[in-house]
């Protein structure tokens, strides 16, 4: 299904329920087909909410990245490998 057919069904969706929570991946099926059709509704998702004005950039970037902006990674201590 093309990217603007789910987002318009998404749109649909969010008309209804402005509460509608993001699709999830199912652990059972996480094959790589299965792994690409769930980025794809997770974009087309996050697109209709962006021109409904439901979310903002910003708060989509926080809700999908792994790590929050305000840890940043450090390097606690070096050492020589001998």
């Amino acid at each position: 299904m093309a990217i603007d057919a789910i987002k318009t069904d998404f749109k649909r969706q969010l008309r209804k329920n402005s509460r509608l929570a993001p699709p999830r991946l199912s652990i059972e099926s996480a094959t790589p087909r299965a792994l690409h059709r769930y980025k794809q509704q997770l974009r087309a998702f996050d697109a209709a909410r962006l021109e409904m004005k439901l979310a903002s950039a910003a708060e989509i970037q926080r809700e999908n990245s792994a790590v929050a902006t305000a840890v940043r990674p450090r390097i606690l201590r070096f050492s020589q490998h001998v």
